[in-house]
């Protein structure tokens, strides 16, 4: 929960342990606190998931096809007891000093498809009460899947988001949140011996390894915080995906998920939203509802050479919007799970490294994606 005591009001910040939330639960969590929304109270109120593969499906797609995975007797306690936690939050709010702080860690991630495009950096928050009897709370993002567990490893878990939490909770007495970043392109975690992790242990010792790596590095940024000034704006944009993916019209089809399709002049759509978010003079994060390419908004495309289609895609990078001097972060799987945007020059359906397509809803996602948010930076900035 954050408030920047300007009297606006304030915005609200939940990430469930699961593959990924659907726009219309997190619009069901928003119905709950209708009584608090509103100019001067809750402005925004933003939900994501950290895309643990090894949670129960939050999603639908994750099922025996053409079952789906999703329980909607599990969901409504999810989507109850994430209405409860921001209410706990919003009305628990205390004053006290943010910072902020980022790190190169290039030795943590691996990006396993080309154009090789990542964010580098572990991003951290740190908020300090004003009551020292209140728990410090640290939120970090960056972008890795959470997906470290071997396939026949039958066991729930959150995957290292909540092994760094229990971390931080232990060692800091404080509370944490992990908000995921810019995955797409198979962007995992690092838990090779390069970064100290014997071989010789199990997929889920060197998960577990991996988080504490990962905390000794939030450990040593939160003794470097810069304090972020008390300026918090943001907007939301509605934005309608084209479903040309024949695996995604059958998966909204068949109702595996909760998500309902339209159509218009003979196209299927899937409606959504985006959103922008300044924290401070120079924090800036864009918030993406799936699994983004980082080339659509740090560069870095295929030219029309080295494309699969033989051409150039047709908008700058995001960054392009920014100055230098501003920090530009991702939240990533906020606000809805329309699956992997992938640049339209570098969309196959023919399978071979190209897995990313298949959980998509088309080859024409990130062009909706950049042209929205390009529209919506243009028109705030003006």
């Amino acid at each position: 929960m954050l408030d920047d005591n300007s009297g606006r009001g304030a915005v609200a910040f939940a990430w469930i342990d699961g593959v990924g939330v659907m726009n219309a639960d997190i619009k069901a969590v928003r119905e709950k606190l209708s009584d608090i929304t509103g100019d001067s109270m809750l402005i925004s109120i933003n939900v994501g998931a950290t895309h643990t593969h090894s949670g129960i499906d939050t999603q639908g797609l994750w099922g025996n096809i053409p079952n789906s995975g999703r329980d909607d007797k599990y969901m409504d306690v999810v989507i109850e007891k994430t209405a409860d936690a921001i209410r706990t939050a919003y009305n628990n709010r205390t004053e006290g000093q943010l910072y902020y702080v980022s790190q190169a860690c290039p030795e943590l991630f691996a990006d396993t498809r080309e154009p090789y495009s990542i964010d580098e950096n572990i991003h951290l928050f740190r908020f300090v009460p004003d009551d020292t009897d209140k728990n410090e709370i640290y939120i970090t993002n960056f972008g890795a899947h959470p997906v470290n567990i071997d396939y026949d490893d039958t066991r729930l878990s959150g995957d290292f988001p909540y092994y760094v939490e229990q971390a931080v909770n232990k060692d800091k007495n404080a509370d944490f949140v992990f908000i995921q970043g810019a995955i797409g392109g198979g962007i995992y975690a690092d838990m090779g011996e390069d970064n100290g992790i014997s071989a010789e242990l199990t997929s889920y010792e060197k998960m577990k390894e991996y988080s504490l790596i990962v905390a000794d590095v939030l450990y040593n940024l939160a003794e470097n915080g810069e304090r972020v000034e008390p300026i918090l704006n943001i907007v939301h944009r509605h934005i309608d995906f084209e479903i040309n993916n024949f695996i995604f019209k059958l998966v909204e089809r068949a109702g595996l998920c909760n998500a309902t399709a339209f159509v218009e002049d003979g196209t299927v759509y899937m409606s959504s939203e985006i959103g922008y978010l300044e924290i401070g003079k120079n924090i800036k994060v864009l918030q993406v509802p799936g699994e983004v390419m980082p080339e659509i908004v740090y560069g870095g495309f295929y030219s029309a050479e080295e494309s699969y289609n033989g051409t150039e895609y047709p908008y700058d990078a995001l960054i392009t919007n920014f100055s230098e001097d501003d920090e530009v972060l991702v939240f990533g799987l906020c606000n809805d799970a329309v699956g992997y945007l992938v640049p339209d020059n570098d969309y196959s359906s023919s399978g071979e490294g190209h897995y990313e397509e298949t959980v998509s809803t088309g080859s024409k996602s990130a062009t909706a994606l950049s042209k929205a948010f390009h529209g919506l930076l243009a028109e705030y900035n003006n």
